[in-house]
C-alpha cells in the first residue's frame, strides 16, 4: 500500500457506520468490482451470474463489493427490494462477494447525500484497505453485465498500456419496449458521437462518462481524492479528476451492456433521458453540431500554443476564430488565470497540461453547449 492510499484512508476516507459483511478473506485483491444498488433485486442475479461467468484464474484474485442503498424514508418497496438483494448475494458462496449495508435503519445514506455518488464512494472508500497501488477498481452498476474476458481484457489493457485509467466500450442492453429500444438506440449515439468528436478536437476529455465504464488503479482513486458524493454526474466529475491526474484511457472492445431502462432517481443519466424521451422529449436535440467541434479544434490548437501571447494577443487571436470566443474566454475567468498559467509553467509540455487543467472537461462543455445555440 502505497503513502497516497494510506493518507487517503487516514484522512478522507469515509470512517463512518458503513462495513463489509463479511470481511473478506483475503488480504489484497487484484481487482475489486463496486456495485451500488438501489431496489435492485430484480437485476442483481444476471449481474452476478455475468461476473461469474469470468476466467476463474481473475475470479480468485477479484472482490466484489455491493452497496445496498437508500435514503431515509424510503417506501417499503425499496427496503423490500434491498433485503431480497442480500438473500441473492448469498446463494453466490463461490465468489469473494461482500455487501455493505447502506439502507436499514441506521445505516441509510443521509438525505442530502442519498444516491449513487456517495453509494459507490462507501464501496471504493472500503475497497482500498483490501488494494495495493496496482489493484484495478471497477465500477459496475446492478442492472448491467459483463463479457465473460472482462476481467482479463481490463487486465492485459493496463499491463500493456500502464494505464492508471481507462473507460470501457459499452452497449446498452434492450428492452421489451421498443420505443425504449429507438430511444436507446439514438442516446448511446448520441454519447459516442460527442466523444468521436471531441477526439477529433484534440481534447484530453473525449472518453464518454457512463458510470458502469469506470476503472482506475487504487493509487489513482486516492490520488484524485476518491468519488465524488453527487446524487448525479458523480461519473463526470470523477473522470475529469482522473484525466487531470494523468490520463484516460479507452478500451475499444465492447465489454459492458448496461441497462436501458428508465430510472426516476436521478436527474441526469440514460435512466434520466429514458424517462424524459418516454414523456415526449426529442433526443435528437442533444447532438451538438460539426461545426462546434470544428470551433473547439481551432481554440485548443490556440490555447496550447500561447504560452509565450500574453491575453491580449490570445483573446485577439481567438476572435479570427469565432467572434464569440473571446466573450466565452472572459466569461471563464480568463483574464485571471492567464498570466499565473505562464508563470507556473516553466516548459512548453508543462503549459499545455496545467492549460487543459484549467480549460476541463467542465468548462469544454460549456463551450459546446454555447455555441450550439449559436448554430440552429
Amino acid at each position: 500500500m502505497t503513502n497516497i492510499i494510506k493518507k487517503y484512508i487516514t484522512k478522507r476516507t469515509i470512517q463512518d457506520k458503513w462495513k463489509l459483511k463479511p470481511k473478506p478473506k483475503q488480504k489484497k485483491f487484484s481487482f475489486i468490482i463496486c456495485i451500488p444498488s438501489y431496489s435492485e433485486h430484480q437485476y442483481i442475479e444476471n449481474t452476478l451470474l455475468s461476473i461469474s461467468n469470468q476466467n476463474q484464474n481473475y475470479l480468485d484474485k477479484t472482490l466484489i463489493i455491493i452497496v445496498i442503498n437508500n435514503g431515509p424514508n424510503e417506501k417499503k418497496t425499496v427496503l423490500s427490494s434491498n433485503e431480497k438483494t442480500i438473500q441473492i448475494i448469498n446463494l453466490f458462496k463461490s465468489l469473494n462477494i461482500c455487501f455493505v449495508d447502506a439502507f436499514r435503519k441506521g445505516n441509510e445514506l443521509p438525505e442530502k447525500f442519498a444516491g449513487v455518488g456517495l453509494a459507490r464512494k462507501i464501496g471504493l472508500d472500503l475497497a482500498l484497505n483490501f488494494s495495493n497501488q496496482k489493484t484495478i477498481l471497477c465500477n459496475l452498476d446492478a442492472d448491467t453485465l459483463i463479457t465473460e474476458n472482462y476481467l482479463e481484457k481490463i487486465s492485459k489493457f493496463y499491463i500493456k498500456n500502464k494505464a492508471s485509467a481507462v473507460v470501457i466500450n459499452f452497449s446498452h442492453t434492450f428492452s421489451k419496449s421498443q420505443k425504449i429500444n429507438n430511444s436507446i438506440k439514438i442516446y448511446e449515439k448520441i454519447i459516442k458521437e460527442t466523444s468521436k468528436n471531441l477526439n477529433y478536437a484534440n481534447s484530453p476529455y473525449y472518453y464518454h462518462s457512463i458510470g458502469s465504464t469506470m476503472t482506475c488503479t487504487a493509487e489513482a482513486y486516492a490520488a484524485v481524492g476518491g468519488m465524488p458524493k453527487k446524487k448525479a454526474t458523480e461519473d463526470f466529475y470523477f473522470l475529469e479528476s482522473l484525466a487531470k491526474y494523468k490520463s484516460v484511457k479507452n478500451i475499444n472492445d465492447v465489454l459492458v451492456f448496461p441497462s436501458s431502462r428508465i430510472s426516476k432517481r436521478v436527474y441526469l443519466g440514460t435512466g434520466f433521458r429514458m424517462r424524459q424521451s418516454n414523456l415526449g422529449f426529442d433526443l435528437n436535440k442533444l447532438f451538438f453540431k460539426k461545426e462546434v467541434f470544428i470551433l473547439l479544434k481551432q481554440w485548443l490548437e490556440l490555447g496550447t500554443k500561447s504560452i509565450n501571447n500574453d491575453i491580449e494577443t490570445i483573446l485577439l487571436e481567438a476572435q479570427k476564430i469565432h467572434t464569440e470566443i473571446p466573450k466565452f474566454l472572459i466569461s471563464e475567468k480568463i483574464e485571471l488565470i492567464w498570466s499565473g498559467l505562464k508563470k507556473s509553467s516553466p516548459t512548453e509540455k508543462h503549459f499545455i497540461k496545467q492549460f487543459h487543467r484549467w480549460f476541463d472537461a467542465l468548462k469544454t462543455l460549456k463551450f459546446l453547449k454555447y455555441f450550439s445555440k449559436l448554430y440552429p
